[in-house]
């Protein structure tokens, strides 16, 4: 069997990370964790300088209170 030579452009897993199939992925991700997390939670997706984000954020005062107690942390310890 032959070799296989592997070279790294940082262009392209830059394009990878920042790509629409990257953001689907991070945003699905999010969105189970929103939904776990239950009622008054939001998901925000931004894409920054080197890959797609996605953000669960409390949006009511029950939520903030819930976030503050770990709700976040116990509904992403669930796995995605």
């Amino acid at each position: 069997m032959g070799r296989v030579k592997f070279r790294y452009s940082v262009a392209g897993f830059s394009a990878l990370r920042r790509g629409s199939e990257a953001r689907a992925a991070v945003t699905a991700a999010a969105r189970v964790i929103a939904a776990r997390a239950g009622e008054g939670f939001d998901v925000e997706e931004r894409v920054g300088g080197s890959r797609a984000r996605a953000y669960v954020k409390p949006t009511t005062p029950e939520a903030r209170q819930a976030a503050a107690d770990h709700a976040l942390e116990r509904a992403a310890g669930g796995g995605v």
